[in-house]
């Protein structure tokens, strides 16, 4: 390999050396048997034929993607792209189920459905609306009525027993979904409106060290996928269940 790289280098220098000489002798011949000026010419010529040249290949080339000088994602839109992942995952263990199967449990000590992606959203709402400064979407757009849940109306899930968990009945999974979409379309414009910056400020200092935008909006995303995992485990059981008794 390394013979045939040096004498392809001798090739190349070889052609060059060629070229160097025969446009010299060109030069030279014109200097003296026209005039300075056709020996001077001569090359310039070269140059102003080689210089319109490569414009013109440089405007007939393809045009670069728009992806080439895009800009970096920032941390807000990674947040955004999280959260959609979420939703996502929200709807896919959710979708076209009746409210026995939301409200199935695997045993008397476990989560159901209905209960894992309302506490999910729950705590998503809880936490984005403390972090904006304002009230939750669940109280001031009237889910909390809507729903009529046996619970104080800022319940959140947390800390719940079973019997608590055995509660929970949503009249429909439409609802449910319905809600869950409205705290994400209201997380996800005040992601979008995040400065980087933004992210480091300290949202809670009862933990040390205390715990700032980002940490939090992180710590929802974790107990999201966590929950939406288990709703999607959960209906995979039912799923299994009904093709064998079929």
């Amino acid at each position: 390999m390394d013979r045939l790289r040096g004498s392809g280098f001798g090739l190349l220098g070889a052609v060059q050396a060629l070229g160097d000489f025969l446009s010299t002798a060109v030069v030279g011949l014109l200097y003296v048997v026209v005039s300075a000026a056709a020996g001077f010419a001569y090359p310039a010529a070269w140059m102003i034929l080689s210089a319109g040249t490569t414009a013109r290949n440089q405007a007939h080339r393809a045009p670069e993607s728009p992806q080439a000088h895009s800009a970096p994602m920032t941390g807000a839109e990674g947040l955004v792209d999280a959260f959609d992942r979420v939703r996502d995952l929200v709807h896919a263990a959710t979708g076209d189920l009746d409210v026995e199967h939301l409200a199935f449990r695997i045993d008397p000590e476990s989560n159901s459905i209905g209960w894992l992606i309302w506490h999910l959203t729950r705590i998503q709402d809880d936490h984005v609306a403390a972090a904006r400064g304002v009230e939750q979407v669940w109280v001031a757009d009237g889910w909390a009525e809507r729903f009529a849940l046996p619970f104080d109306r800022r319940a959140t899930g947390y800390g719940h027993t079973s019997e608590e968990v055995a509660a929970l009945r949503v009249t429909s999974g439409t609802m449910l979904l319905a809600y869950h979409d409205a705290v994400h379309s209201a997380t996800v414009a005040y992601l979008r409106q995040l400065a980087p910056a933004d992210l480091d400020r300290v949202v809670d200092e009862g933990w040390d060290p205390p715990v700032t935008l980002g940490a939090r909006l992180v710590s929802v995303i974790s107990d999201d996928i966590q929950h939406a995992g288990q709703a999607a485990f959960i209906r995979g059981i039912l799923e299994r269940s009904e093709r064998s008794r079929g």
